[in-house]
């Protein structure tokens, strides 16, 4: 239901964007599921500390910019993504898979309402700049993420060694900073 009041602020053939991103939330009770054992983003970074945390995944729909310049982002839906050190009967589940679960369902819920040409265009952070997510995207949905500004990338490689190991990797491609020195000149 939320989806489709999104789409009605929508333009025909913008894009839905969502914004993915994690919260964690503490906790005391050691039944809940989920749950596992954290640093305390509230203790100062030369003194760390832990404490008991319930992660979550949420997907955030932003409204377009209202006439005066202001936008907002409506909460849609959160995942579980539970740390490796969760409690027992919980499977362990990492930041960038709840949000690509999270990625299909918002897919899956334009398909049931007939926006089968809208495009999801995903904003996030560094955890979902990784490889997995990205090579198993739902159709006409397309994420854009932060990464470090010294990650290295690679073309694809060319042609394979007759013995030895298999390649998987071509020559190295410019850096972010080399790329955007390239556009301004800097």
């Amino acid at each position: 239901q939320l989806v489709r009041e999104l789409c009605r602020e929508l333009k025909a053939g913008a894009p839905l964007v969502v914004g993915l991103d994690a919260t964690q939330l503490p906790r005391t009770g050691k039944r809940m599921p989920g749950i596992g054992w954290g640093r305390n983003p509230f203790n100062p970074a030369w003194k760390p500390g832990i404490w008991r945390r319930q992660r979550w995944v949420g997907v955030h729909g932003l409204l377009p910019r209202s006439p005066d310049g202001k936008s907002r982002a409506v909460p849609v839906r959160f995942q579980l993504a539970a740390p490796p050190n969760a409690t027992a009967g919980v499977e362990p589940c990492p930041e960038w898979q709840a949000g690509l679960r999270l990625l299909e369902w918002v897919r899956q819920t334009l398909d049931a309402q007939g926006q089968t040409q809208r495009l999801v265009l995903a904003v996030g952070d560094g955890a979902y700049a990784n490889s997995k997510l990205l090579r198993n995207l739902p159709a006409r949905t397309v994420v854009l993420a932060r990464c470090a500004k010294n990650r290295r990338f690679f073309h694809l490689p060319g042609a394979q060694p007759r013995r030895g190991r298999k390649r998987q990797y071509g020559d190295p491609a410019p850096t972010l900073q080399e790329r955007l020195r390239r556009k301004t000149g800097i």
